[in-house]
């Protein structure tokens, strides 16, 4: 009991050490970004299940085709989600600036002669990518 926190540790690293890995012992990264350093390891720091589906779906041949794009794309899904989640499940946790709390914009709509109703929008996504930073 209470290896929550070991088991979303591990699933949050384990991405990273299978891309190090891949990186150290085969020849797969370097093929796959073509020499490259920088694009991979900006991938590894950022978004790791998407560096890593898109270098297990890279061939030789025909690089990243077909399946291989549904692969990468699932991958992608996972970063997004991680960061999302992330972002979610520590909103309490740390301040975020007011201006970007609540962001909103009026808009006038004429609804009557009496008056204008004011719609207000709320940009909840960009408060929530902003603590996720």
């Amino acid at each position: 009991m209470g290896y929550g926190c070991l088991i979303s540790g591990l699933l949050t690293i384990a991405p990273r050490l299978v891309l190090l890995f891949m990186w150290l012992f085969t020849p797969r990264v370097d093929a796959a970004f073509d020499g490259g350093f920088l694009l991979p390891l900006l991938g590894f720091l950022f978004l790791p299940f998407t560096t890593t589906a898109y270098v297990l779906a890279w061939d030789i041949v025909e690089g990243v085709s077909g399946g291989g794009w549904i692969f990468v794309i699932g991958g992608l899904l996972f970063d997004v989600g991680t960061y999302a989640i992330s972002s979610y499940l520590n909103r309490h946790r740390y301040p975020v600036l007011p201006v970007f709390r609540y962001l909103v914009f009026y808009h006038e709509v004429p609804k009557s002669t009496k008056g204008t109703q004011r719609l207000k929008i709320n940009f909840v996504i960009l408060g929530a990518l902003v603590s996720s930073w």
